[in-house]
């Protein structure tokens, strides 16, 4: 069984009707540590995914 859905069609609500963030993410420091030393992956980087 296959499901397609036209994104041309689709529609998102008013955006004073849209839902909260599935995700918010602020400040996020990922480092990792090594032998030769600590590499920082990602510094104080912010998000949110809808």
């Amino acid at each position: 069984m296959s499901h397609h859905i036209d994104a041309n069609r689709a529609t998102l609500p008013p955006p004073d009707q849209q839902s909260p963030p599935v995700l918010q993410v602020e400040g996020l420091r990922t480092e990792f540590y090594t032998r030769e030393g600590v590499a920082v992956a990602v510094d104080d980087i912010s998000f949110v995914v809808n």
